[in-house]
């Protein structure tokens, strides 16, 4: 099957397998399936209107934008379209037909990488973090270091894999302190290279637990042994040991560049000089009139800034038996970088992002024209 301009149309026919089983007390019947319009996201949106004028414009500039991001790209335009591809569904009890889009799986997409974000998140409670406390560590980086992060894949991973070592080596020289033989440690890392605004920020967030694994005697089992929460004093040797051990990192990775090569990859490159592109215009709270600015800052709890500018945050605990609060942190890991209901097209054609927390200035959104916005 082809669509009318020559584009094949994919379709899987399956077949669902309905279970009729006795009704609950208090339970009514079950939620319709209502497929999402694709024409209501405003991303989609910005891309069929205006990723063509983009990639035109970066190839007269001789920095043209990468295949595999244009390539992503044009998949969210055809999320969710039918006219793209479908799977058919049928039940076998009420034969009852249900259509289902393709979807692009792109993690910028708003719809799919909120499946995945929902998904990931039930199957980390479910089947891999027992039953524990467990607390949010989030390692921020000074902003020159960020950006060179952002477009080294080897460097990303030696300076989160520092911070990851480190927070285990904390926790096991406490529990020597104590007198426990061999711990050992565990952690789920999950590196964001995104802020608030659509900024390329990259940072991490560990989730761990409050606590250290002894194994028995016959190797067969683990037992868990509760620690007591850090200070803000043991926030601050972590973070100190993690500059103390980046500062080696960046040495040898400075002696492993070639300048020359470098400064040429960065005139060529178009997405550094995509990162910098500013917003149009900023969206203000009309009622504080600048008050934002005249709160004293008060020094977060289990926080610490490190003299290279890196900073450490521990306040956020889950308890062992808070598993919604477990599941809504792990949802938080995976978020979507710009939410399909902070986007929004005004009727002159800019596109509005609302900000998750009010900036400083009280400032709640940012404005982007539309060639702005698909770069950032």
């Amino acid at each position: 099957m082809a669509r009318a301009d020559g584009w094949p149309i994919h379709v899987v026919q399956a077949t669902a397998v309905h279970h009729a089983g006795p009704s609950l007390p208090g339970l009514g019947a079950p939620h319709s399936y209502a497929p999402r319009d694709p024409e209501a996201c405003a991303l989609a949106g910005l891309l069929r209107d205006h990723l063509d004028d983009f990639v035109a414009y970066c190839d007269d500039e001789q920095r043209p934008l990468p295949r595999f991001v244009e390539r992503q790209l044009r998949a969210i335009t055809t999320c969710g379209d039918l006219t793209y591809g479908f799977v058919r569904l049928e039940c076998t009890a009420c034969r009852g037909p249900r259509v289902v889009p393709f979807s692009c799986k792109v993690r910028l997409c708003p719809s799919c990488a909120g499946r995945r974000m929902n998904e990931q998140a039930a199957h980390l409670v479910d089947r891999v973090l027992p039953h524990m406390p467990y607390r949010q560590w989030v390692l921020t980086l000074p902003g020159e270091l960020a950006r060179v992060v952002a477009f080294d894949a080897d460097l990303a991973t030696a300076v989160f894999g520092v911070f990851a070592d480190e927070l285990a080596r904390w926790q096991r020289d406490r529990a020597n302190g104590l007198g426990i033989a061999d711990p050992q440690t565990g952690s789920l890392l999950e590196i964001q290279r995104f802020a608030d605004g659509a900024r390329l920020y990259p940072h991490a967030h560990a989730v761990v637990p409050d606590g250290v694994f002894v194994a028995s005697s016959d190797g067969e089992s683990a037992r868990f042994i509760r620690q007591d929460p850090p200070s803000d004093e043991d926030v601050a040797h972590v973070v100190s040991r993690v500059e103390q051990r980046l500062t080696r990192v960046l040495a040898r990775w400075r002696a492993r560049r070639q300048p020359d090569s470098a400064h040429d990859s960065e005139d060529t490159d178009i997405l550094p000089a995509c990162a910098e592109v500013p917003p149009t215009e900023f969206v203000r709270l009309s009622s504080q009139k600048g008050s934002q600015d005249r709160r004293p800052s008060l020094k977060k709890p289990l926080c610490a800034r490190s003299p290279g500018g890196l900073e450490l945050h521990a306040e956020v605990a889950i308890a062992s038996h808070d598993r919604k609060g477990l599941e809504r942190l792990c949802r938080y890991l995976s978020r979507p970088p710009i939410p399909q209901e902070r986007l929004e097209r005004r009727r002159d054609g800019k596109y509005v992002l609302s900000l998750k927390r009010t900036w400083k200035g009280g400032i709640k959104a940012v404005v982007f024209e539309p060639l702005d916005l698909i770069p950032r």
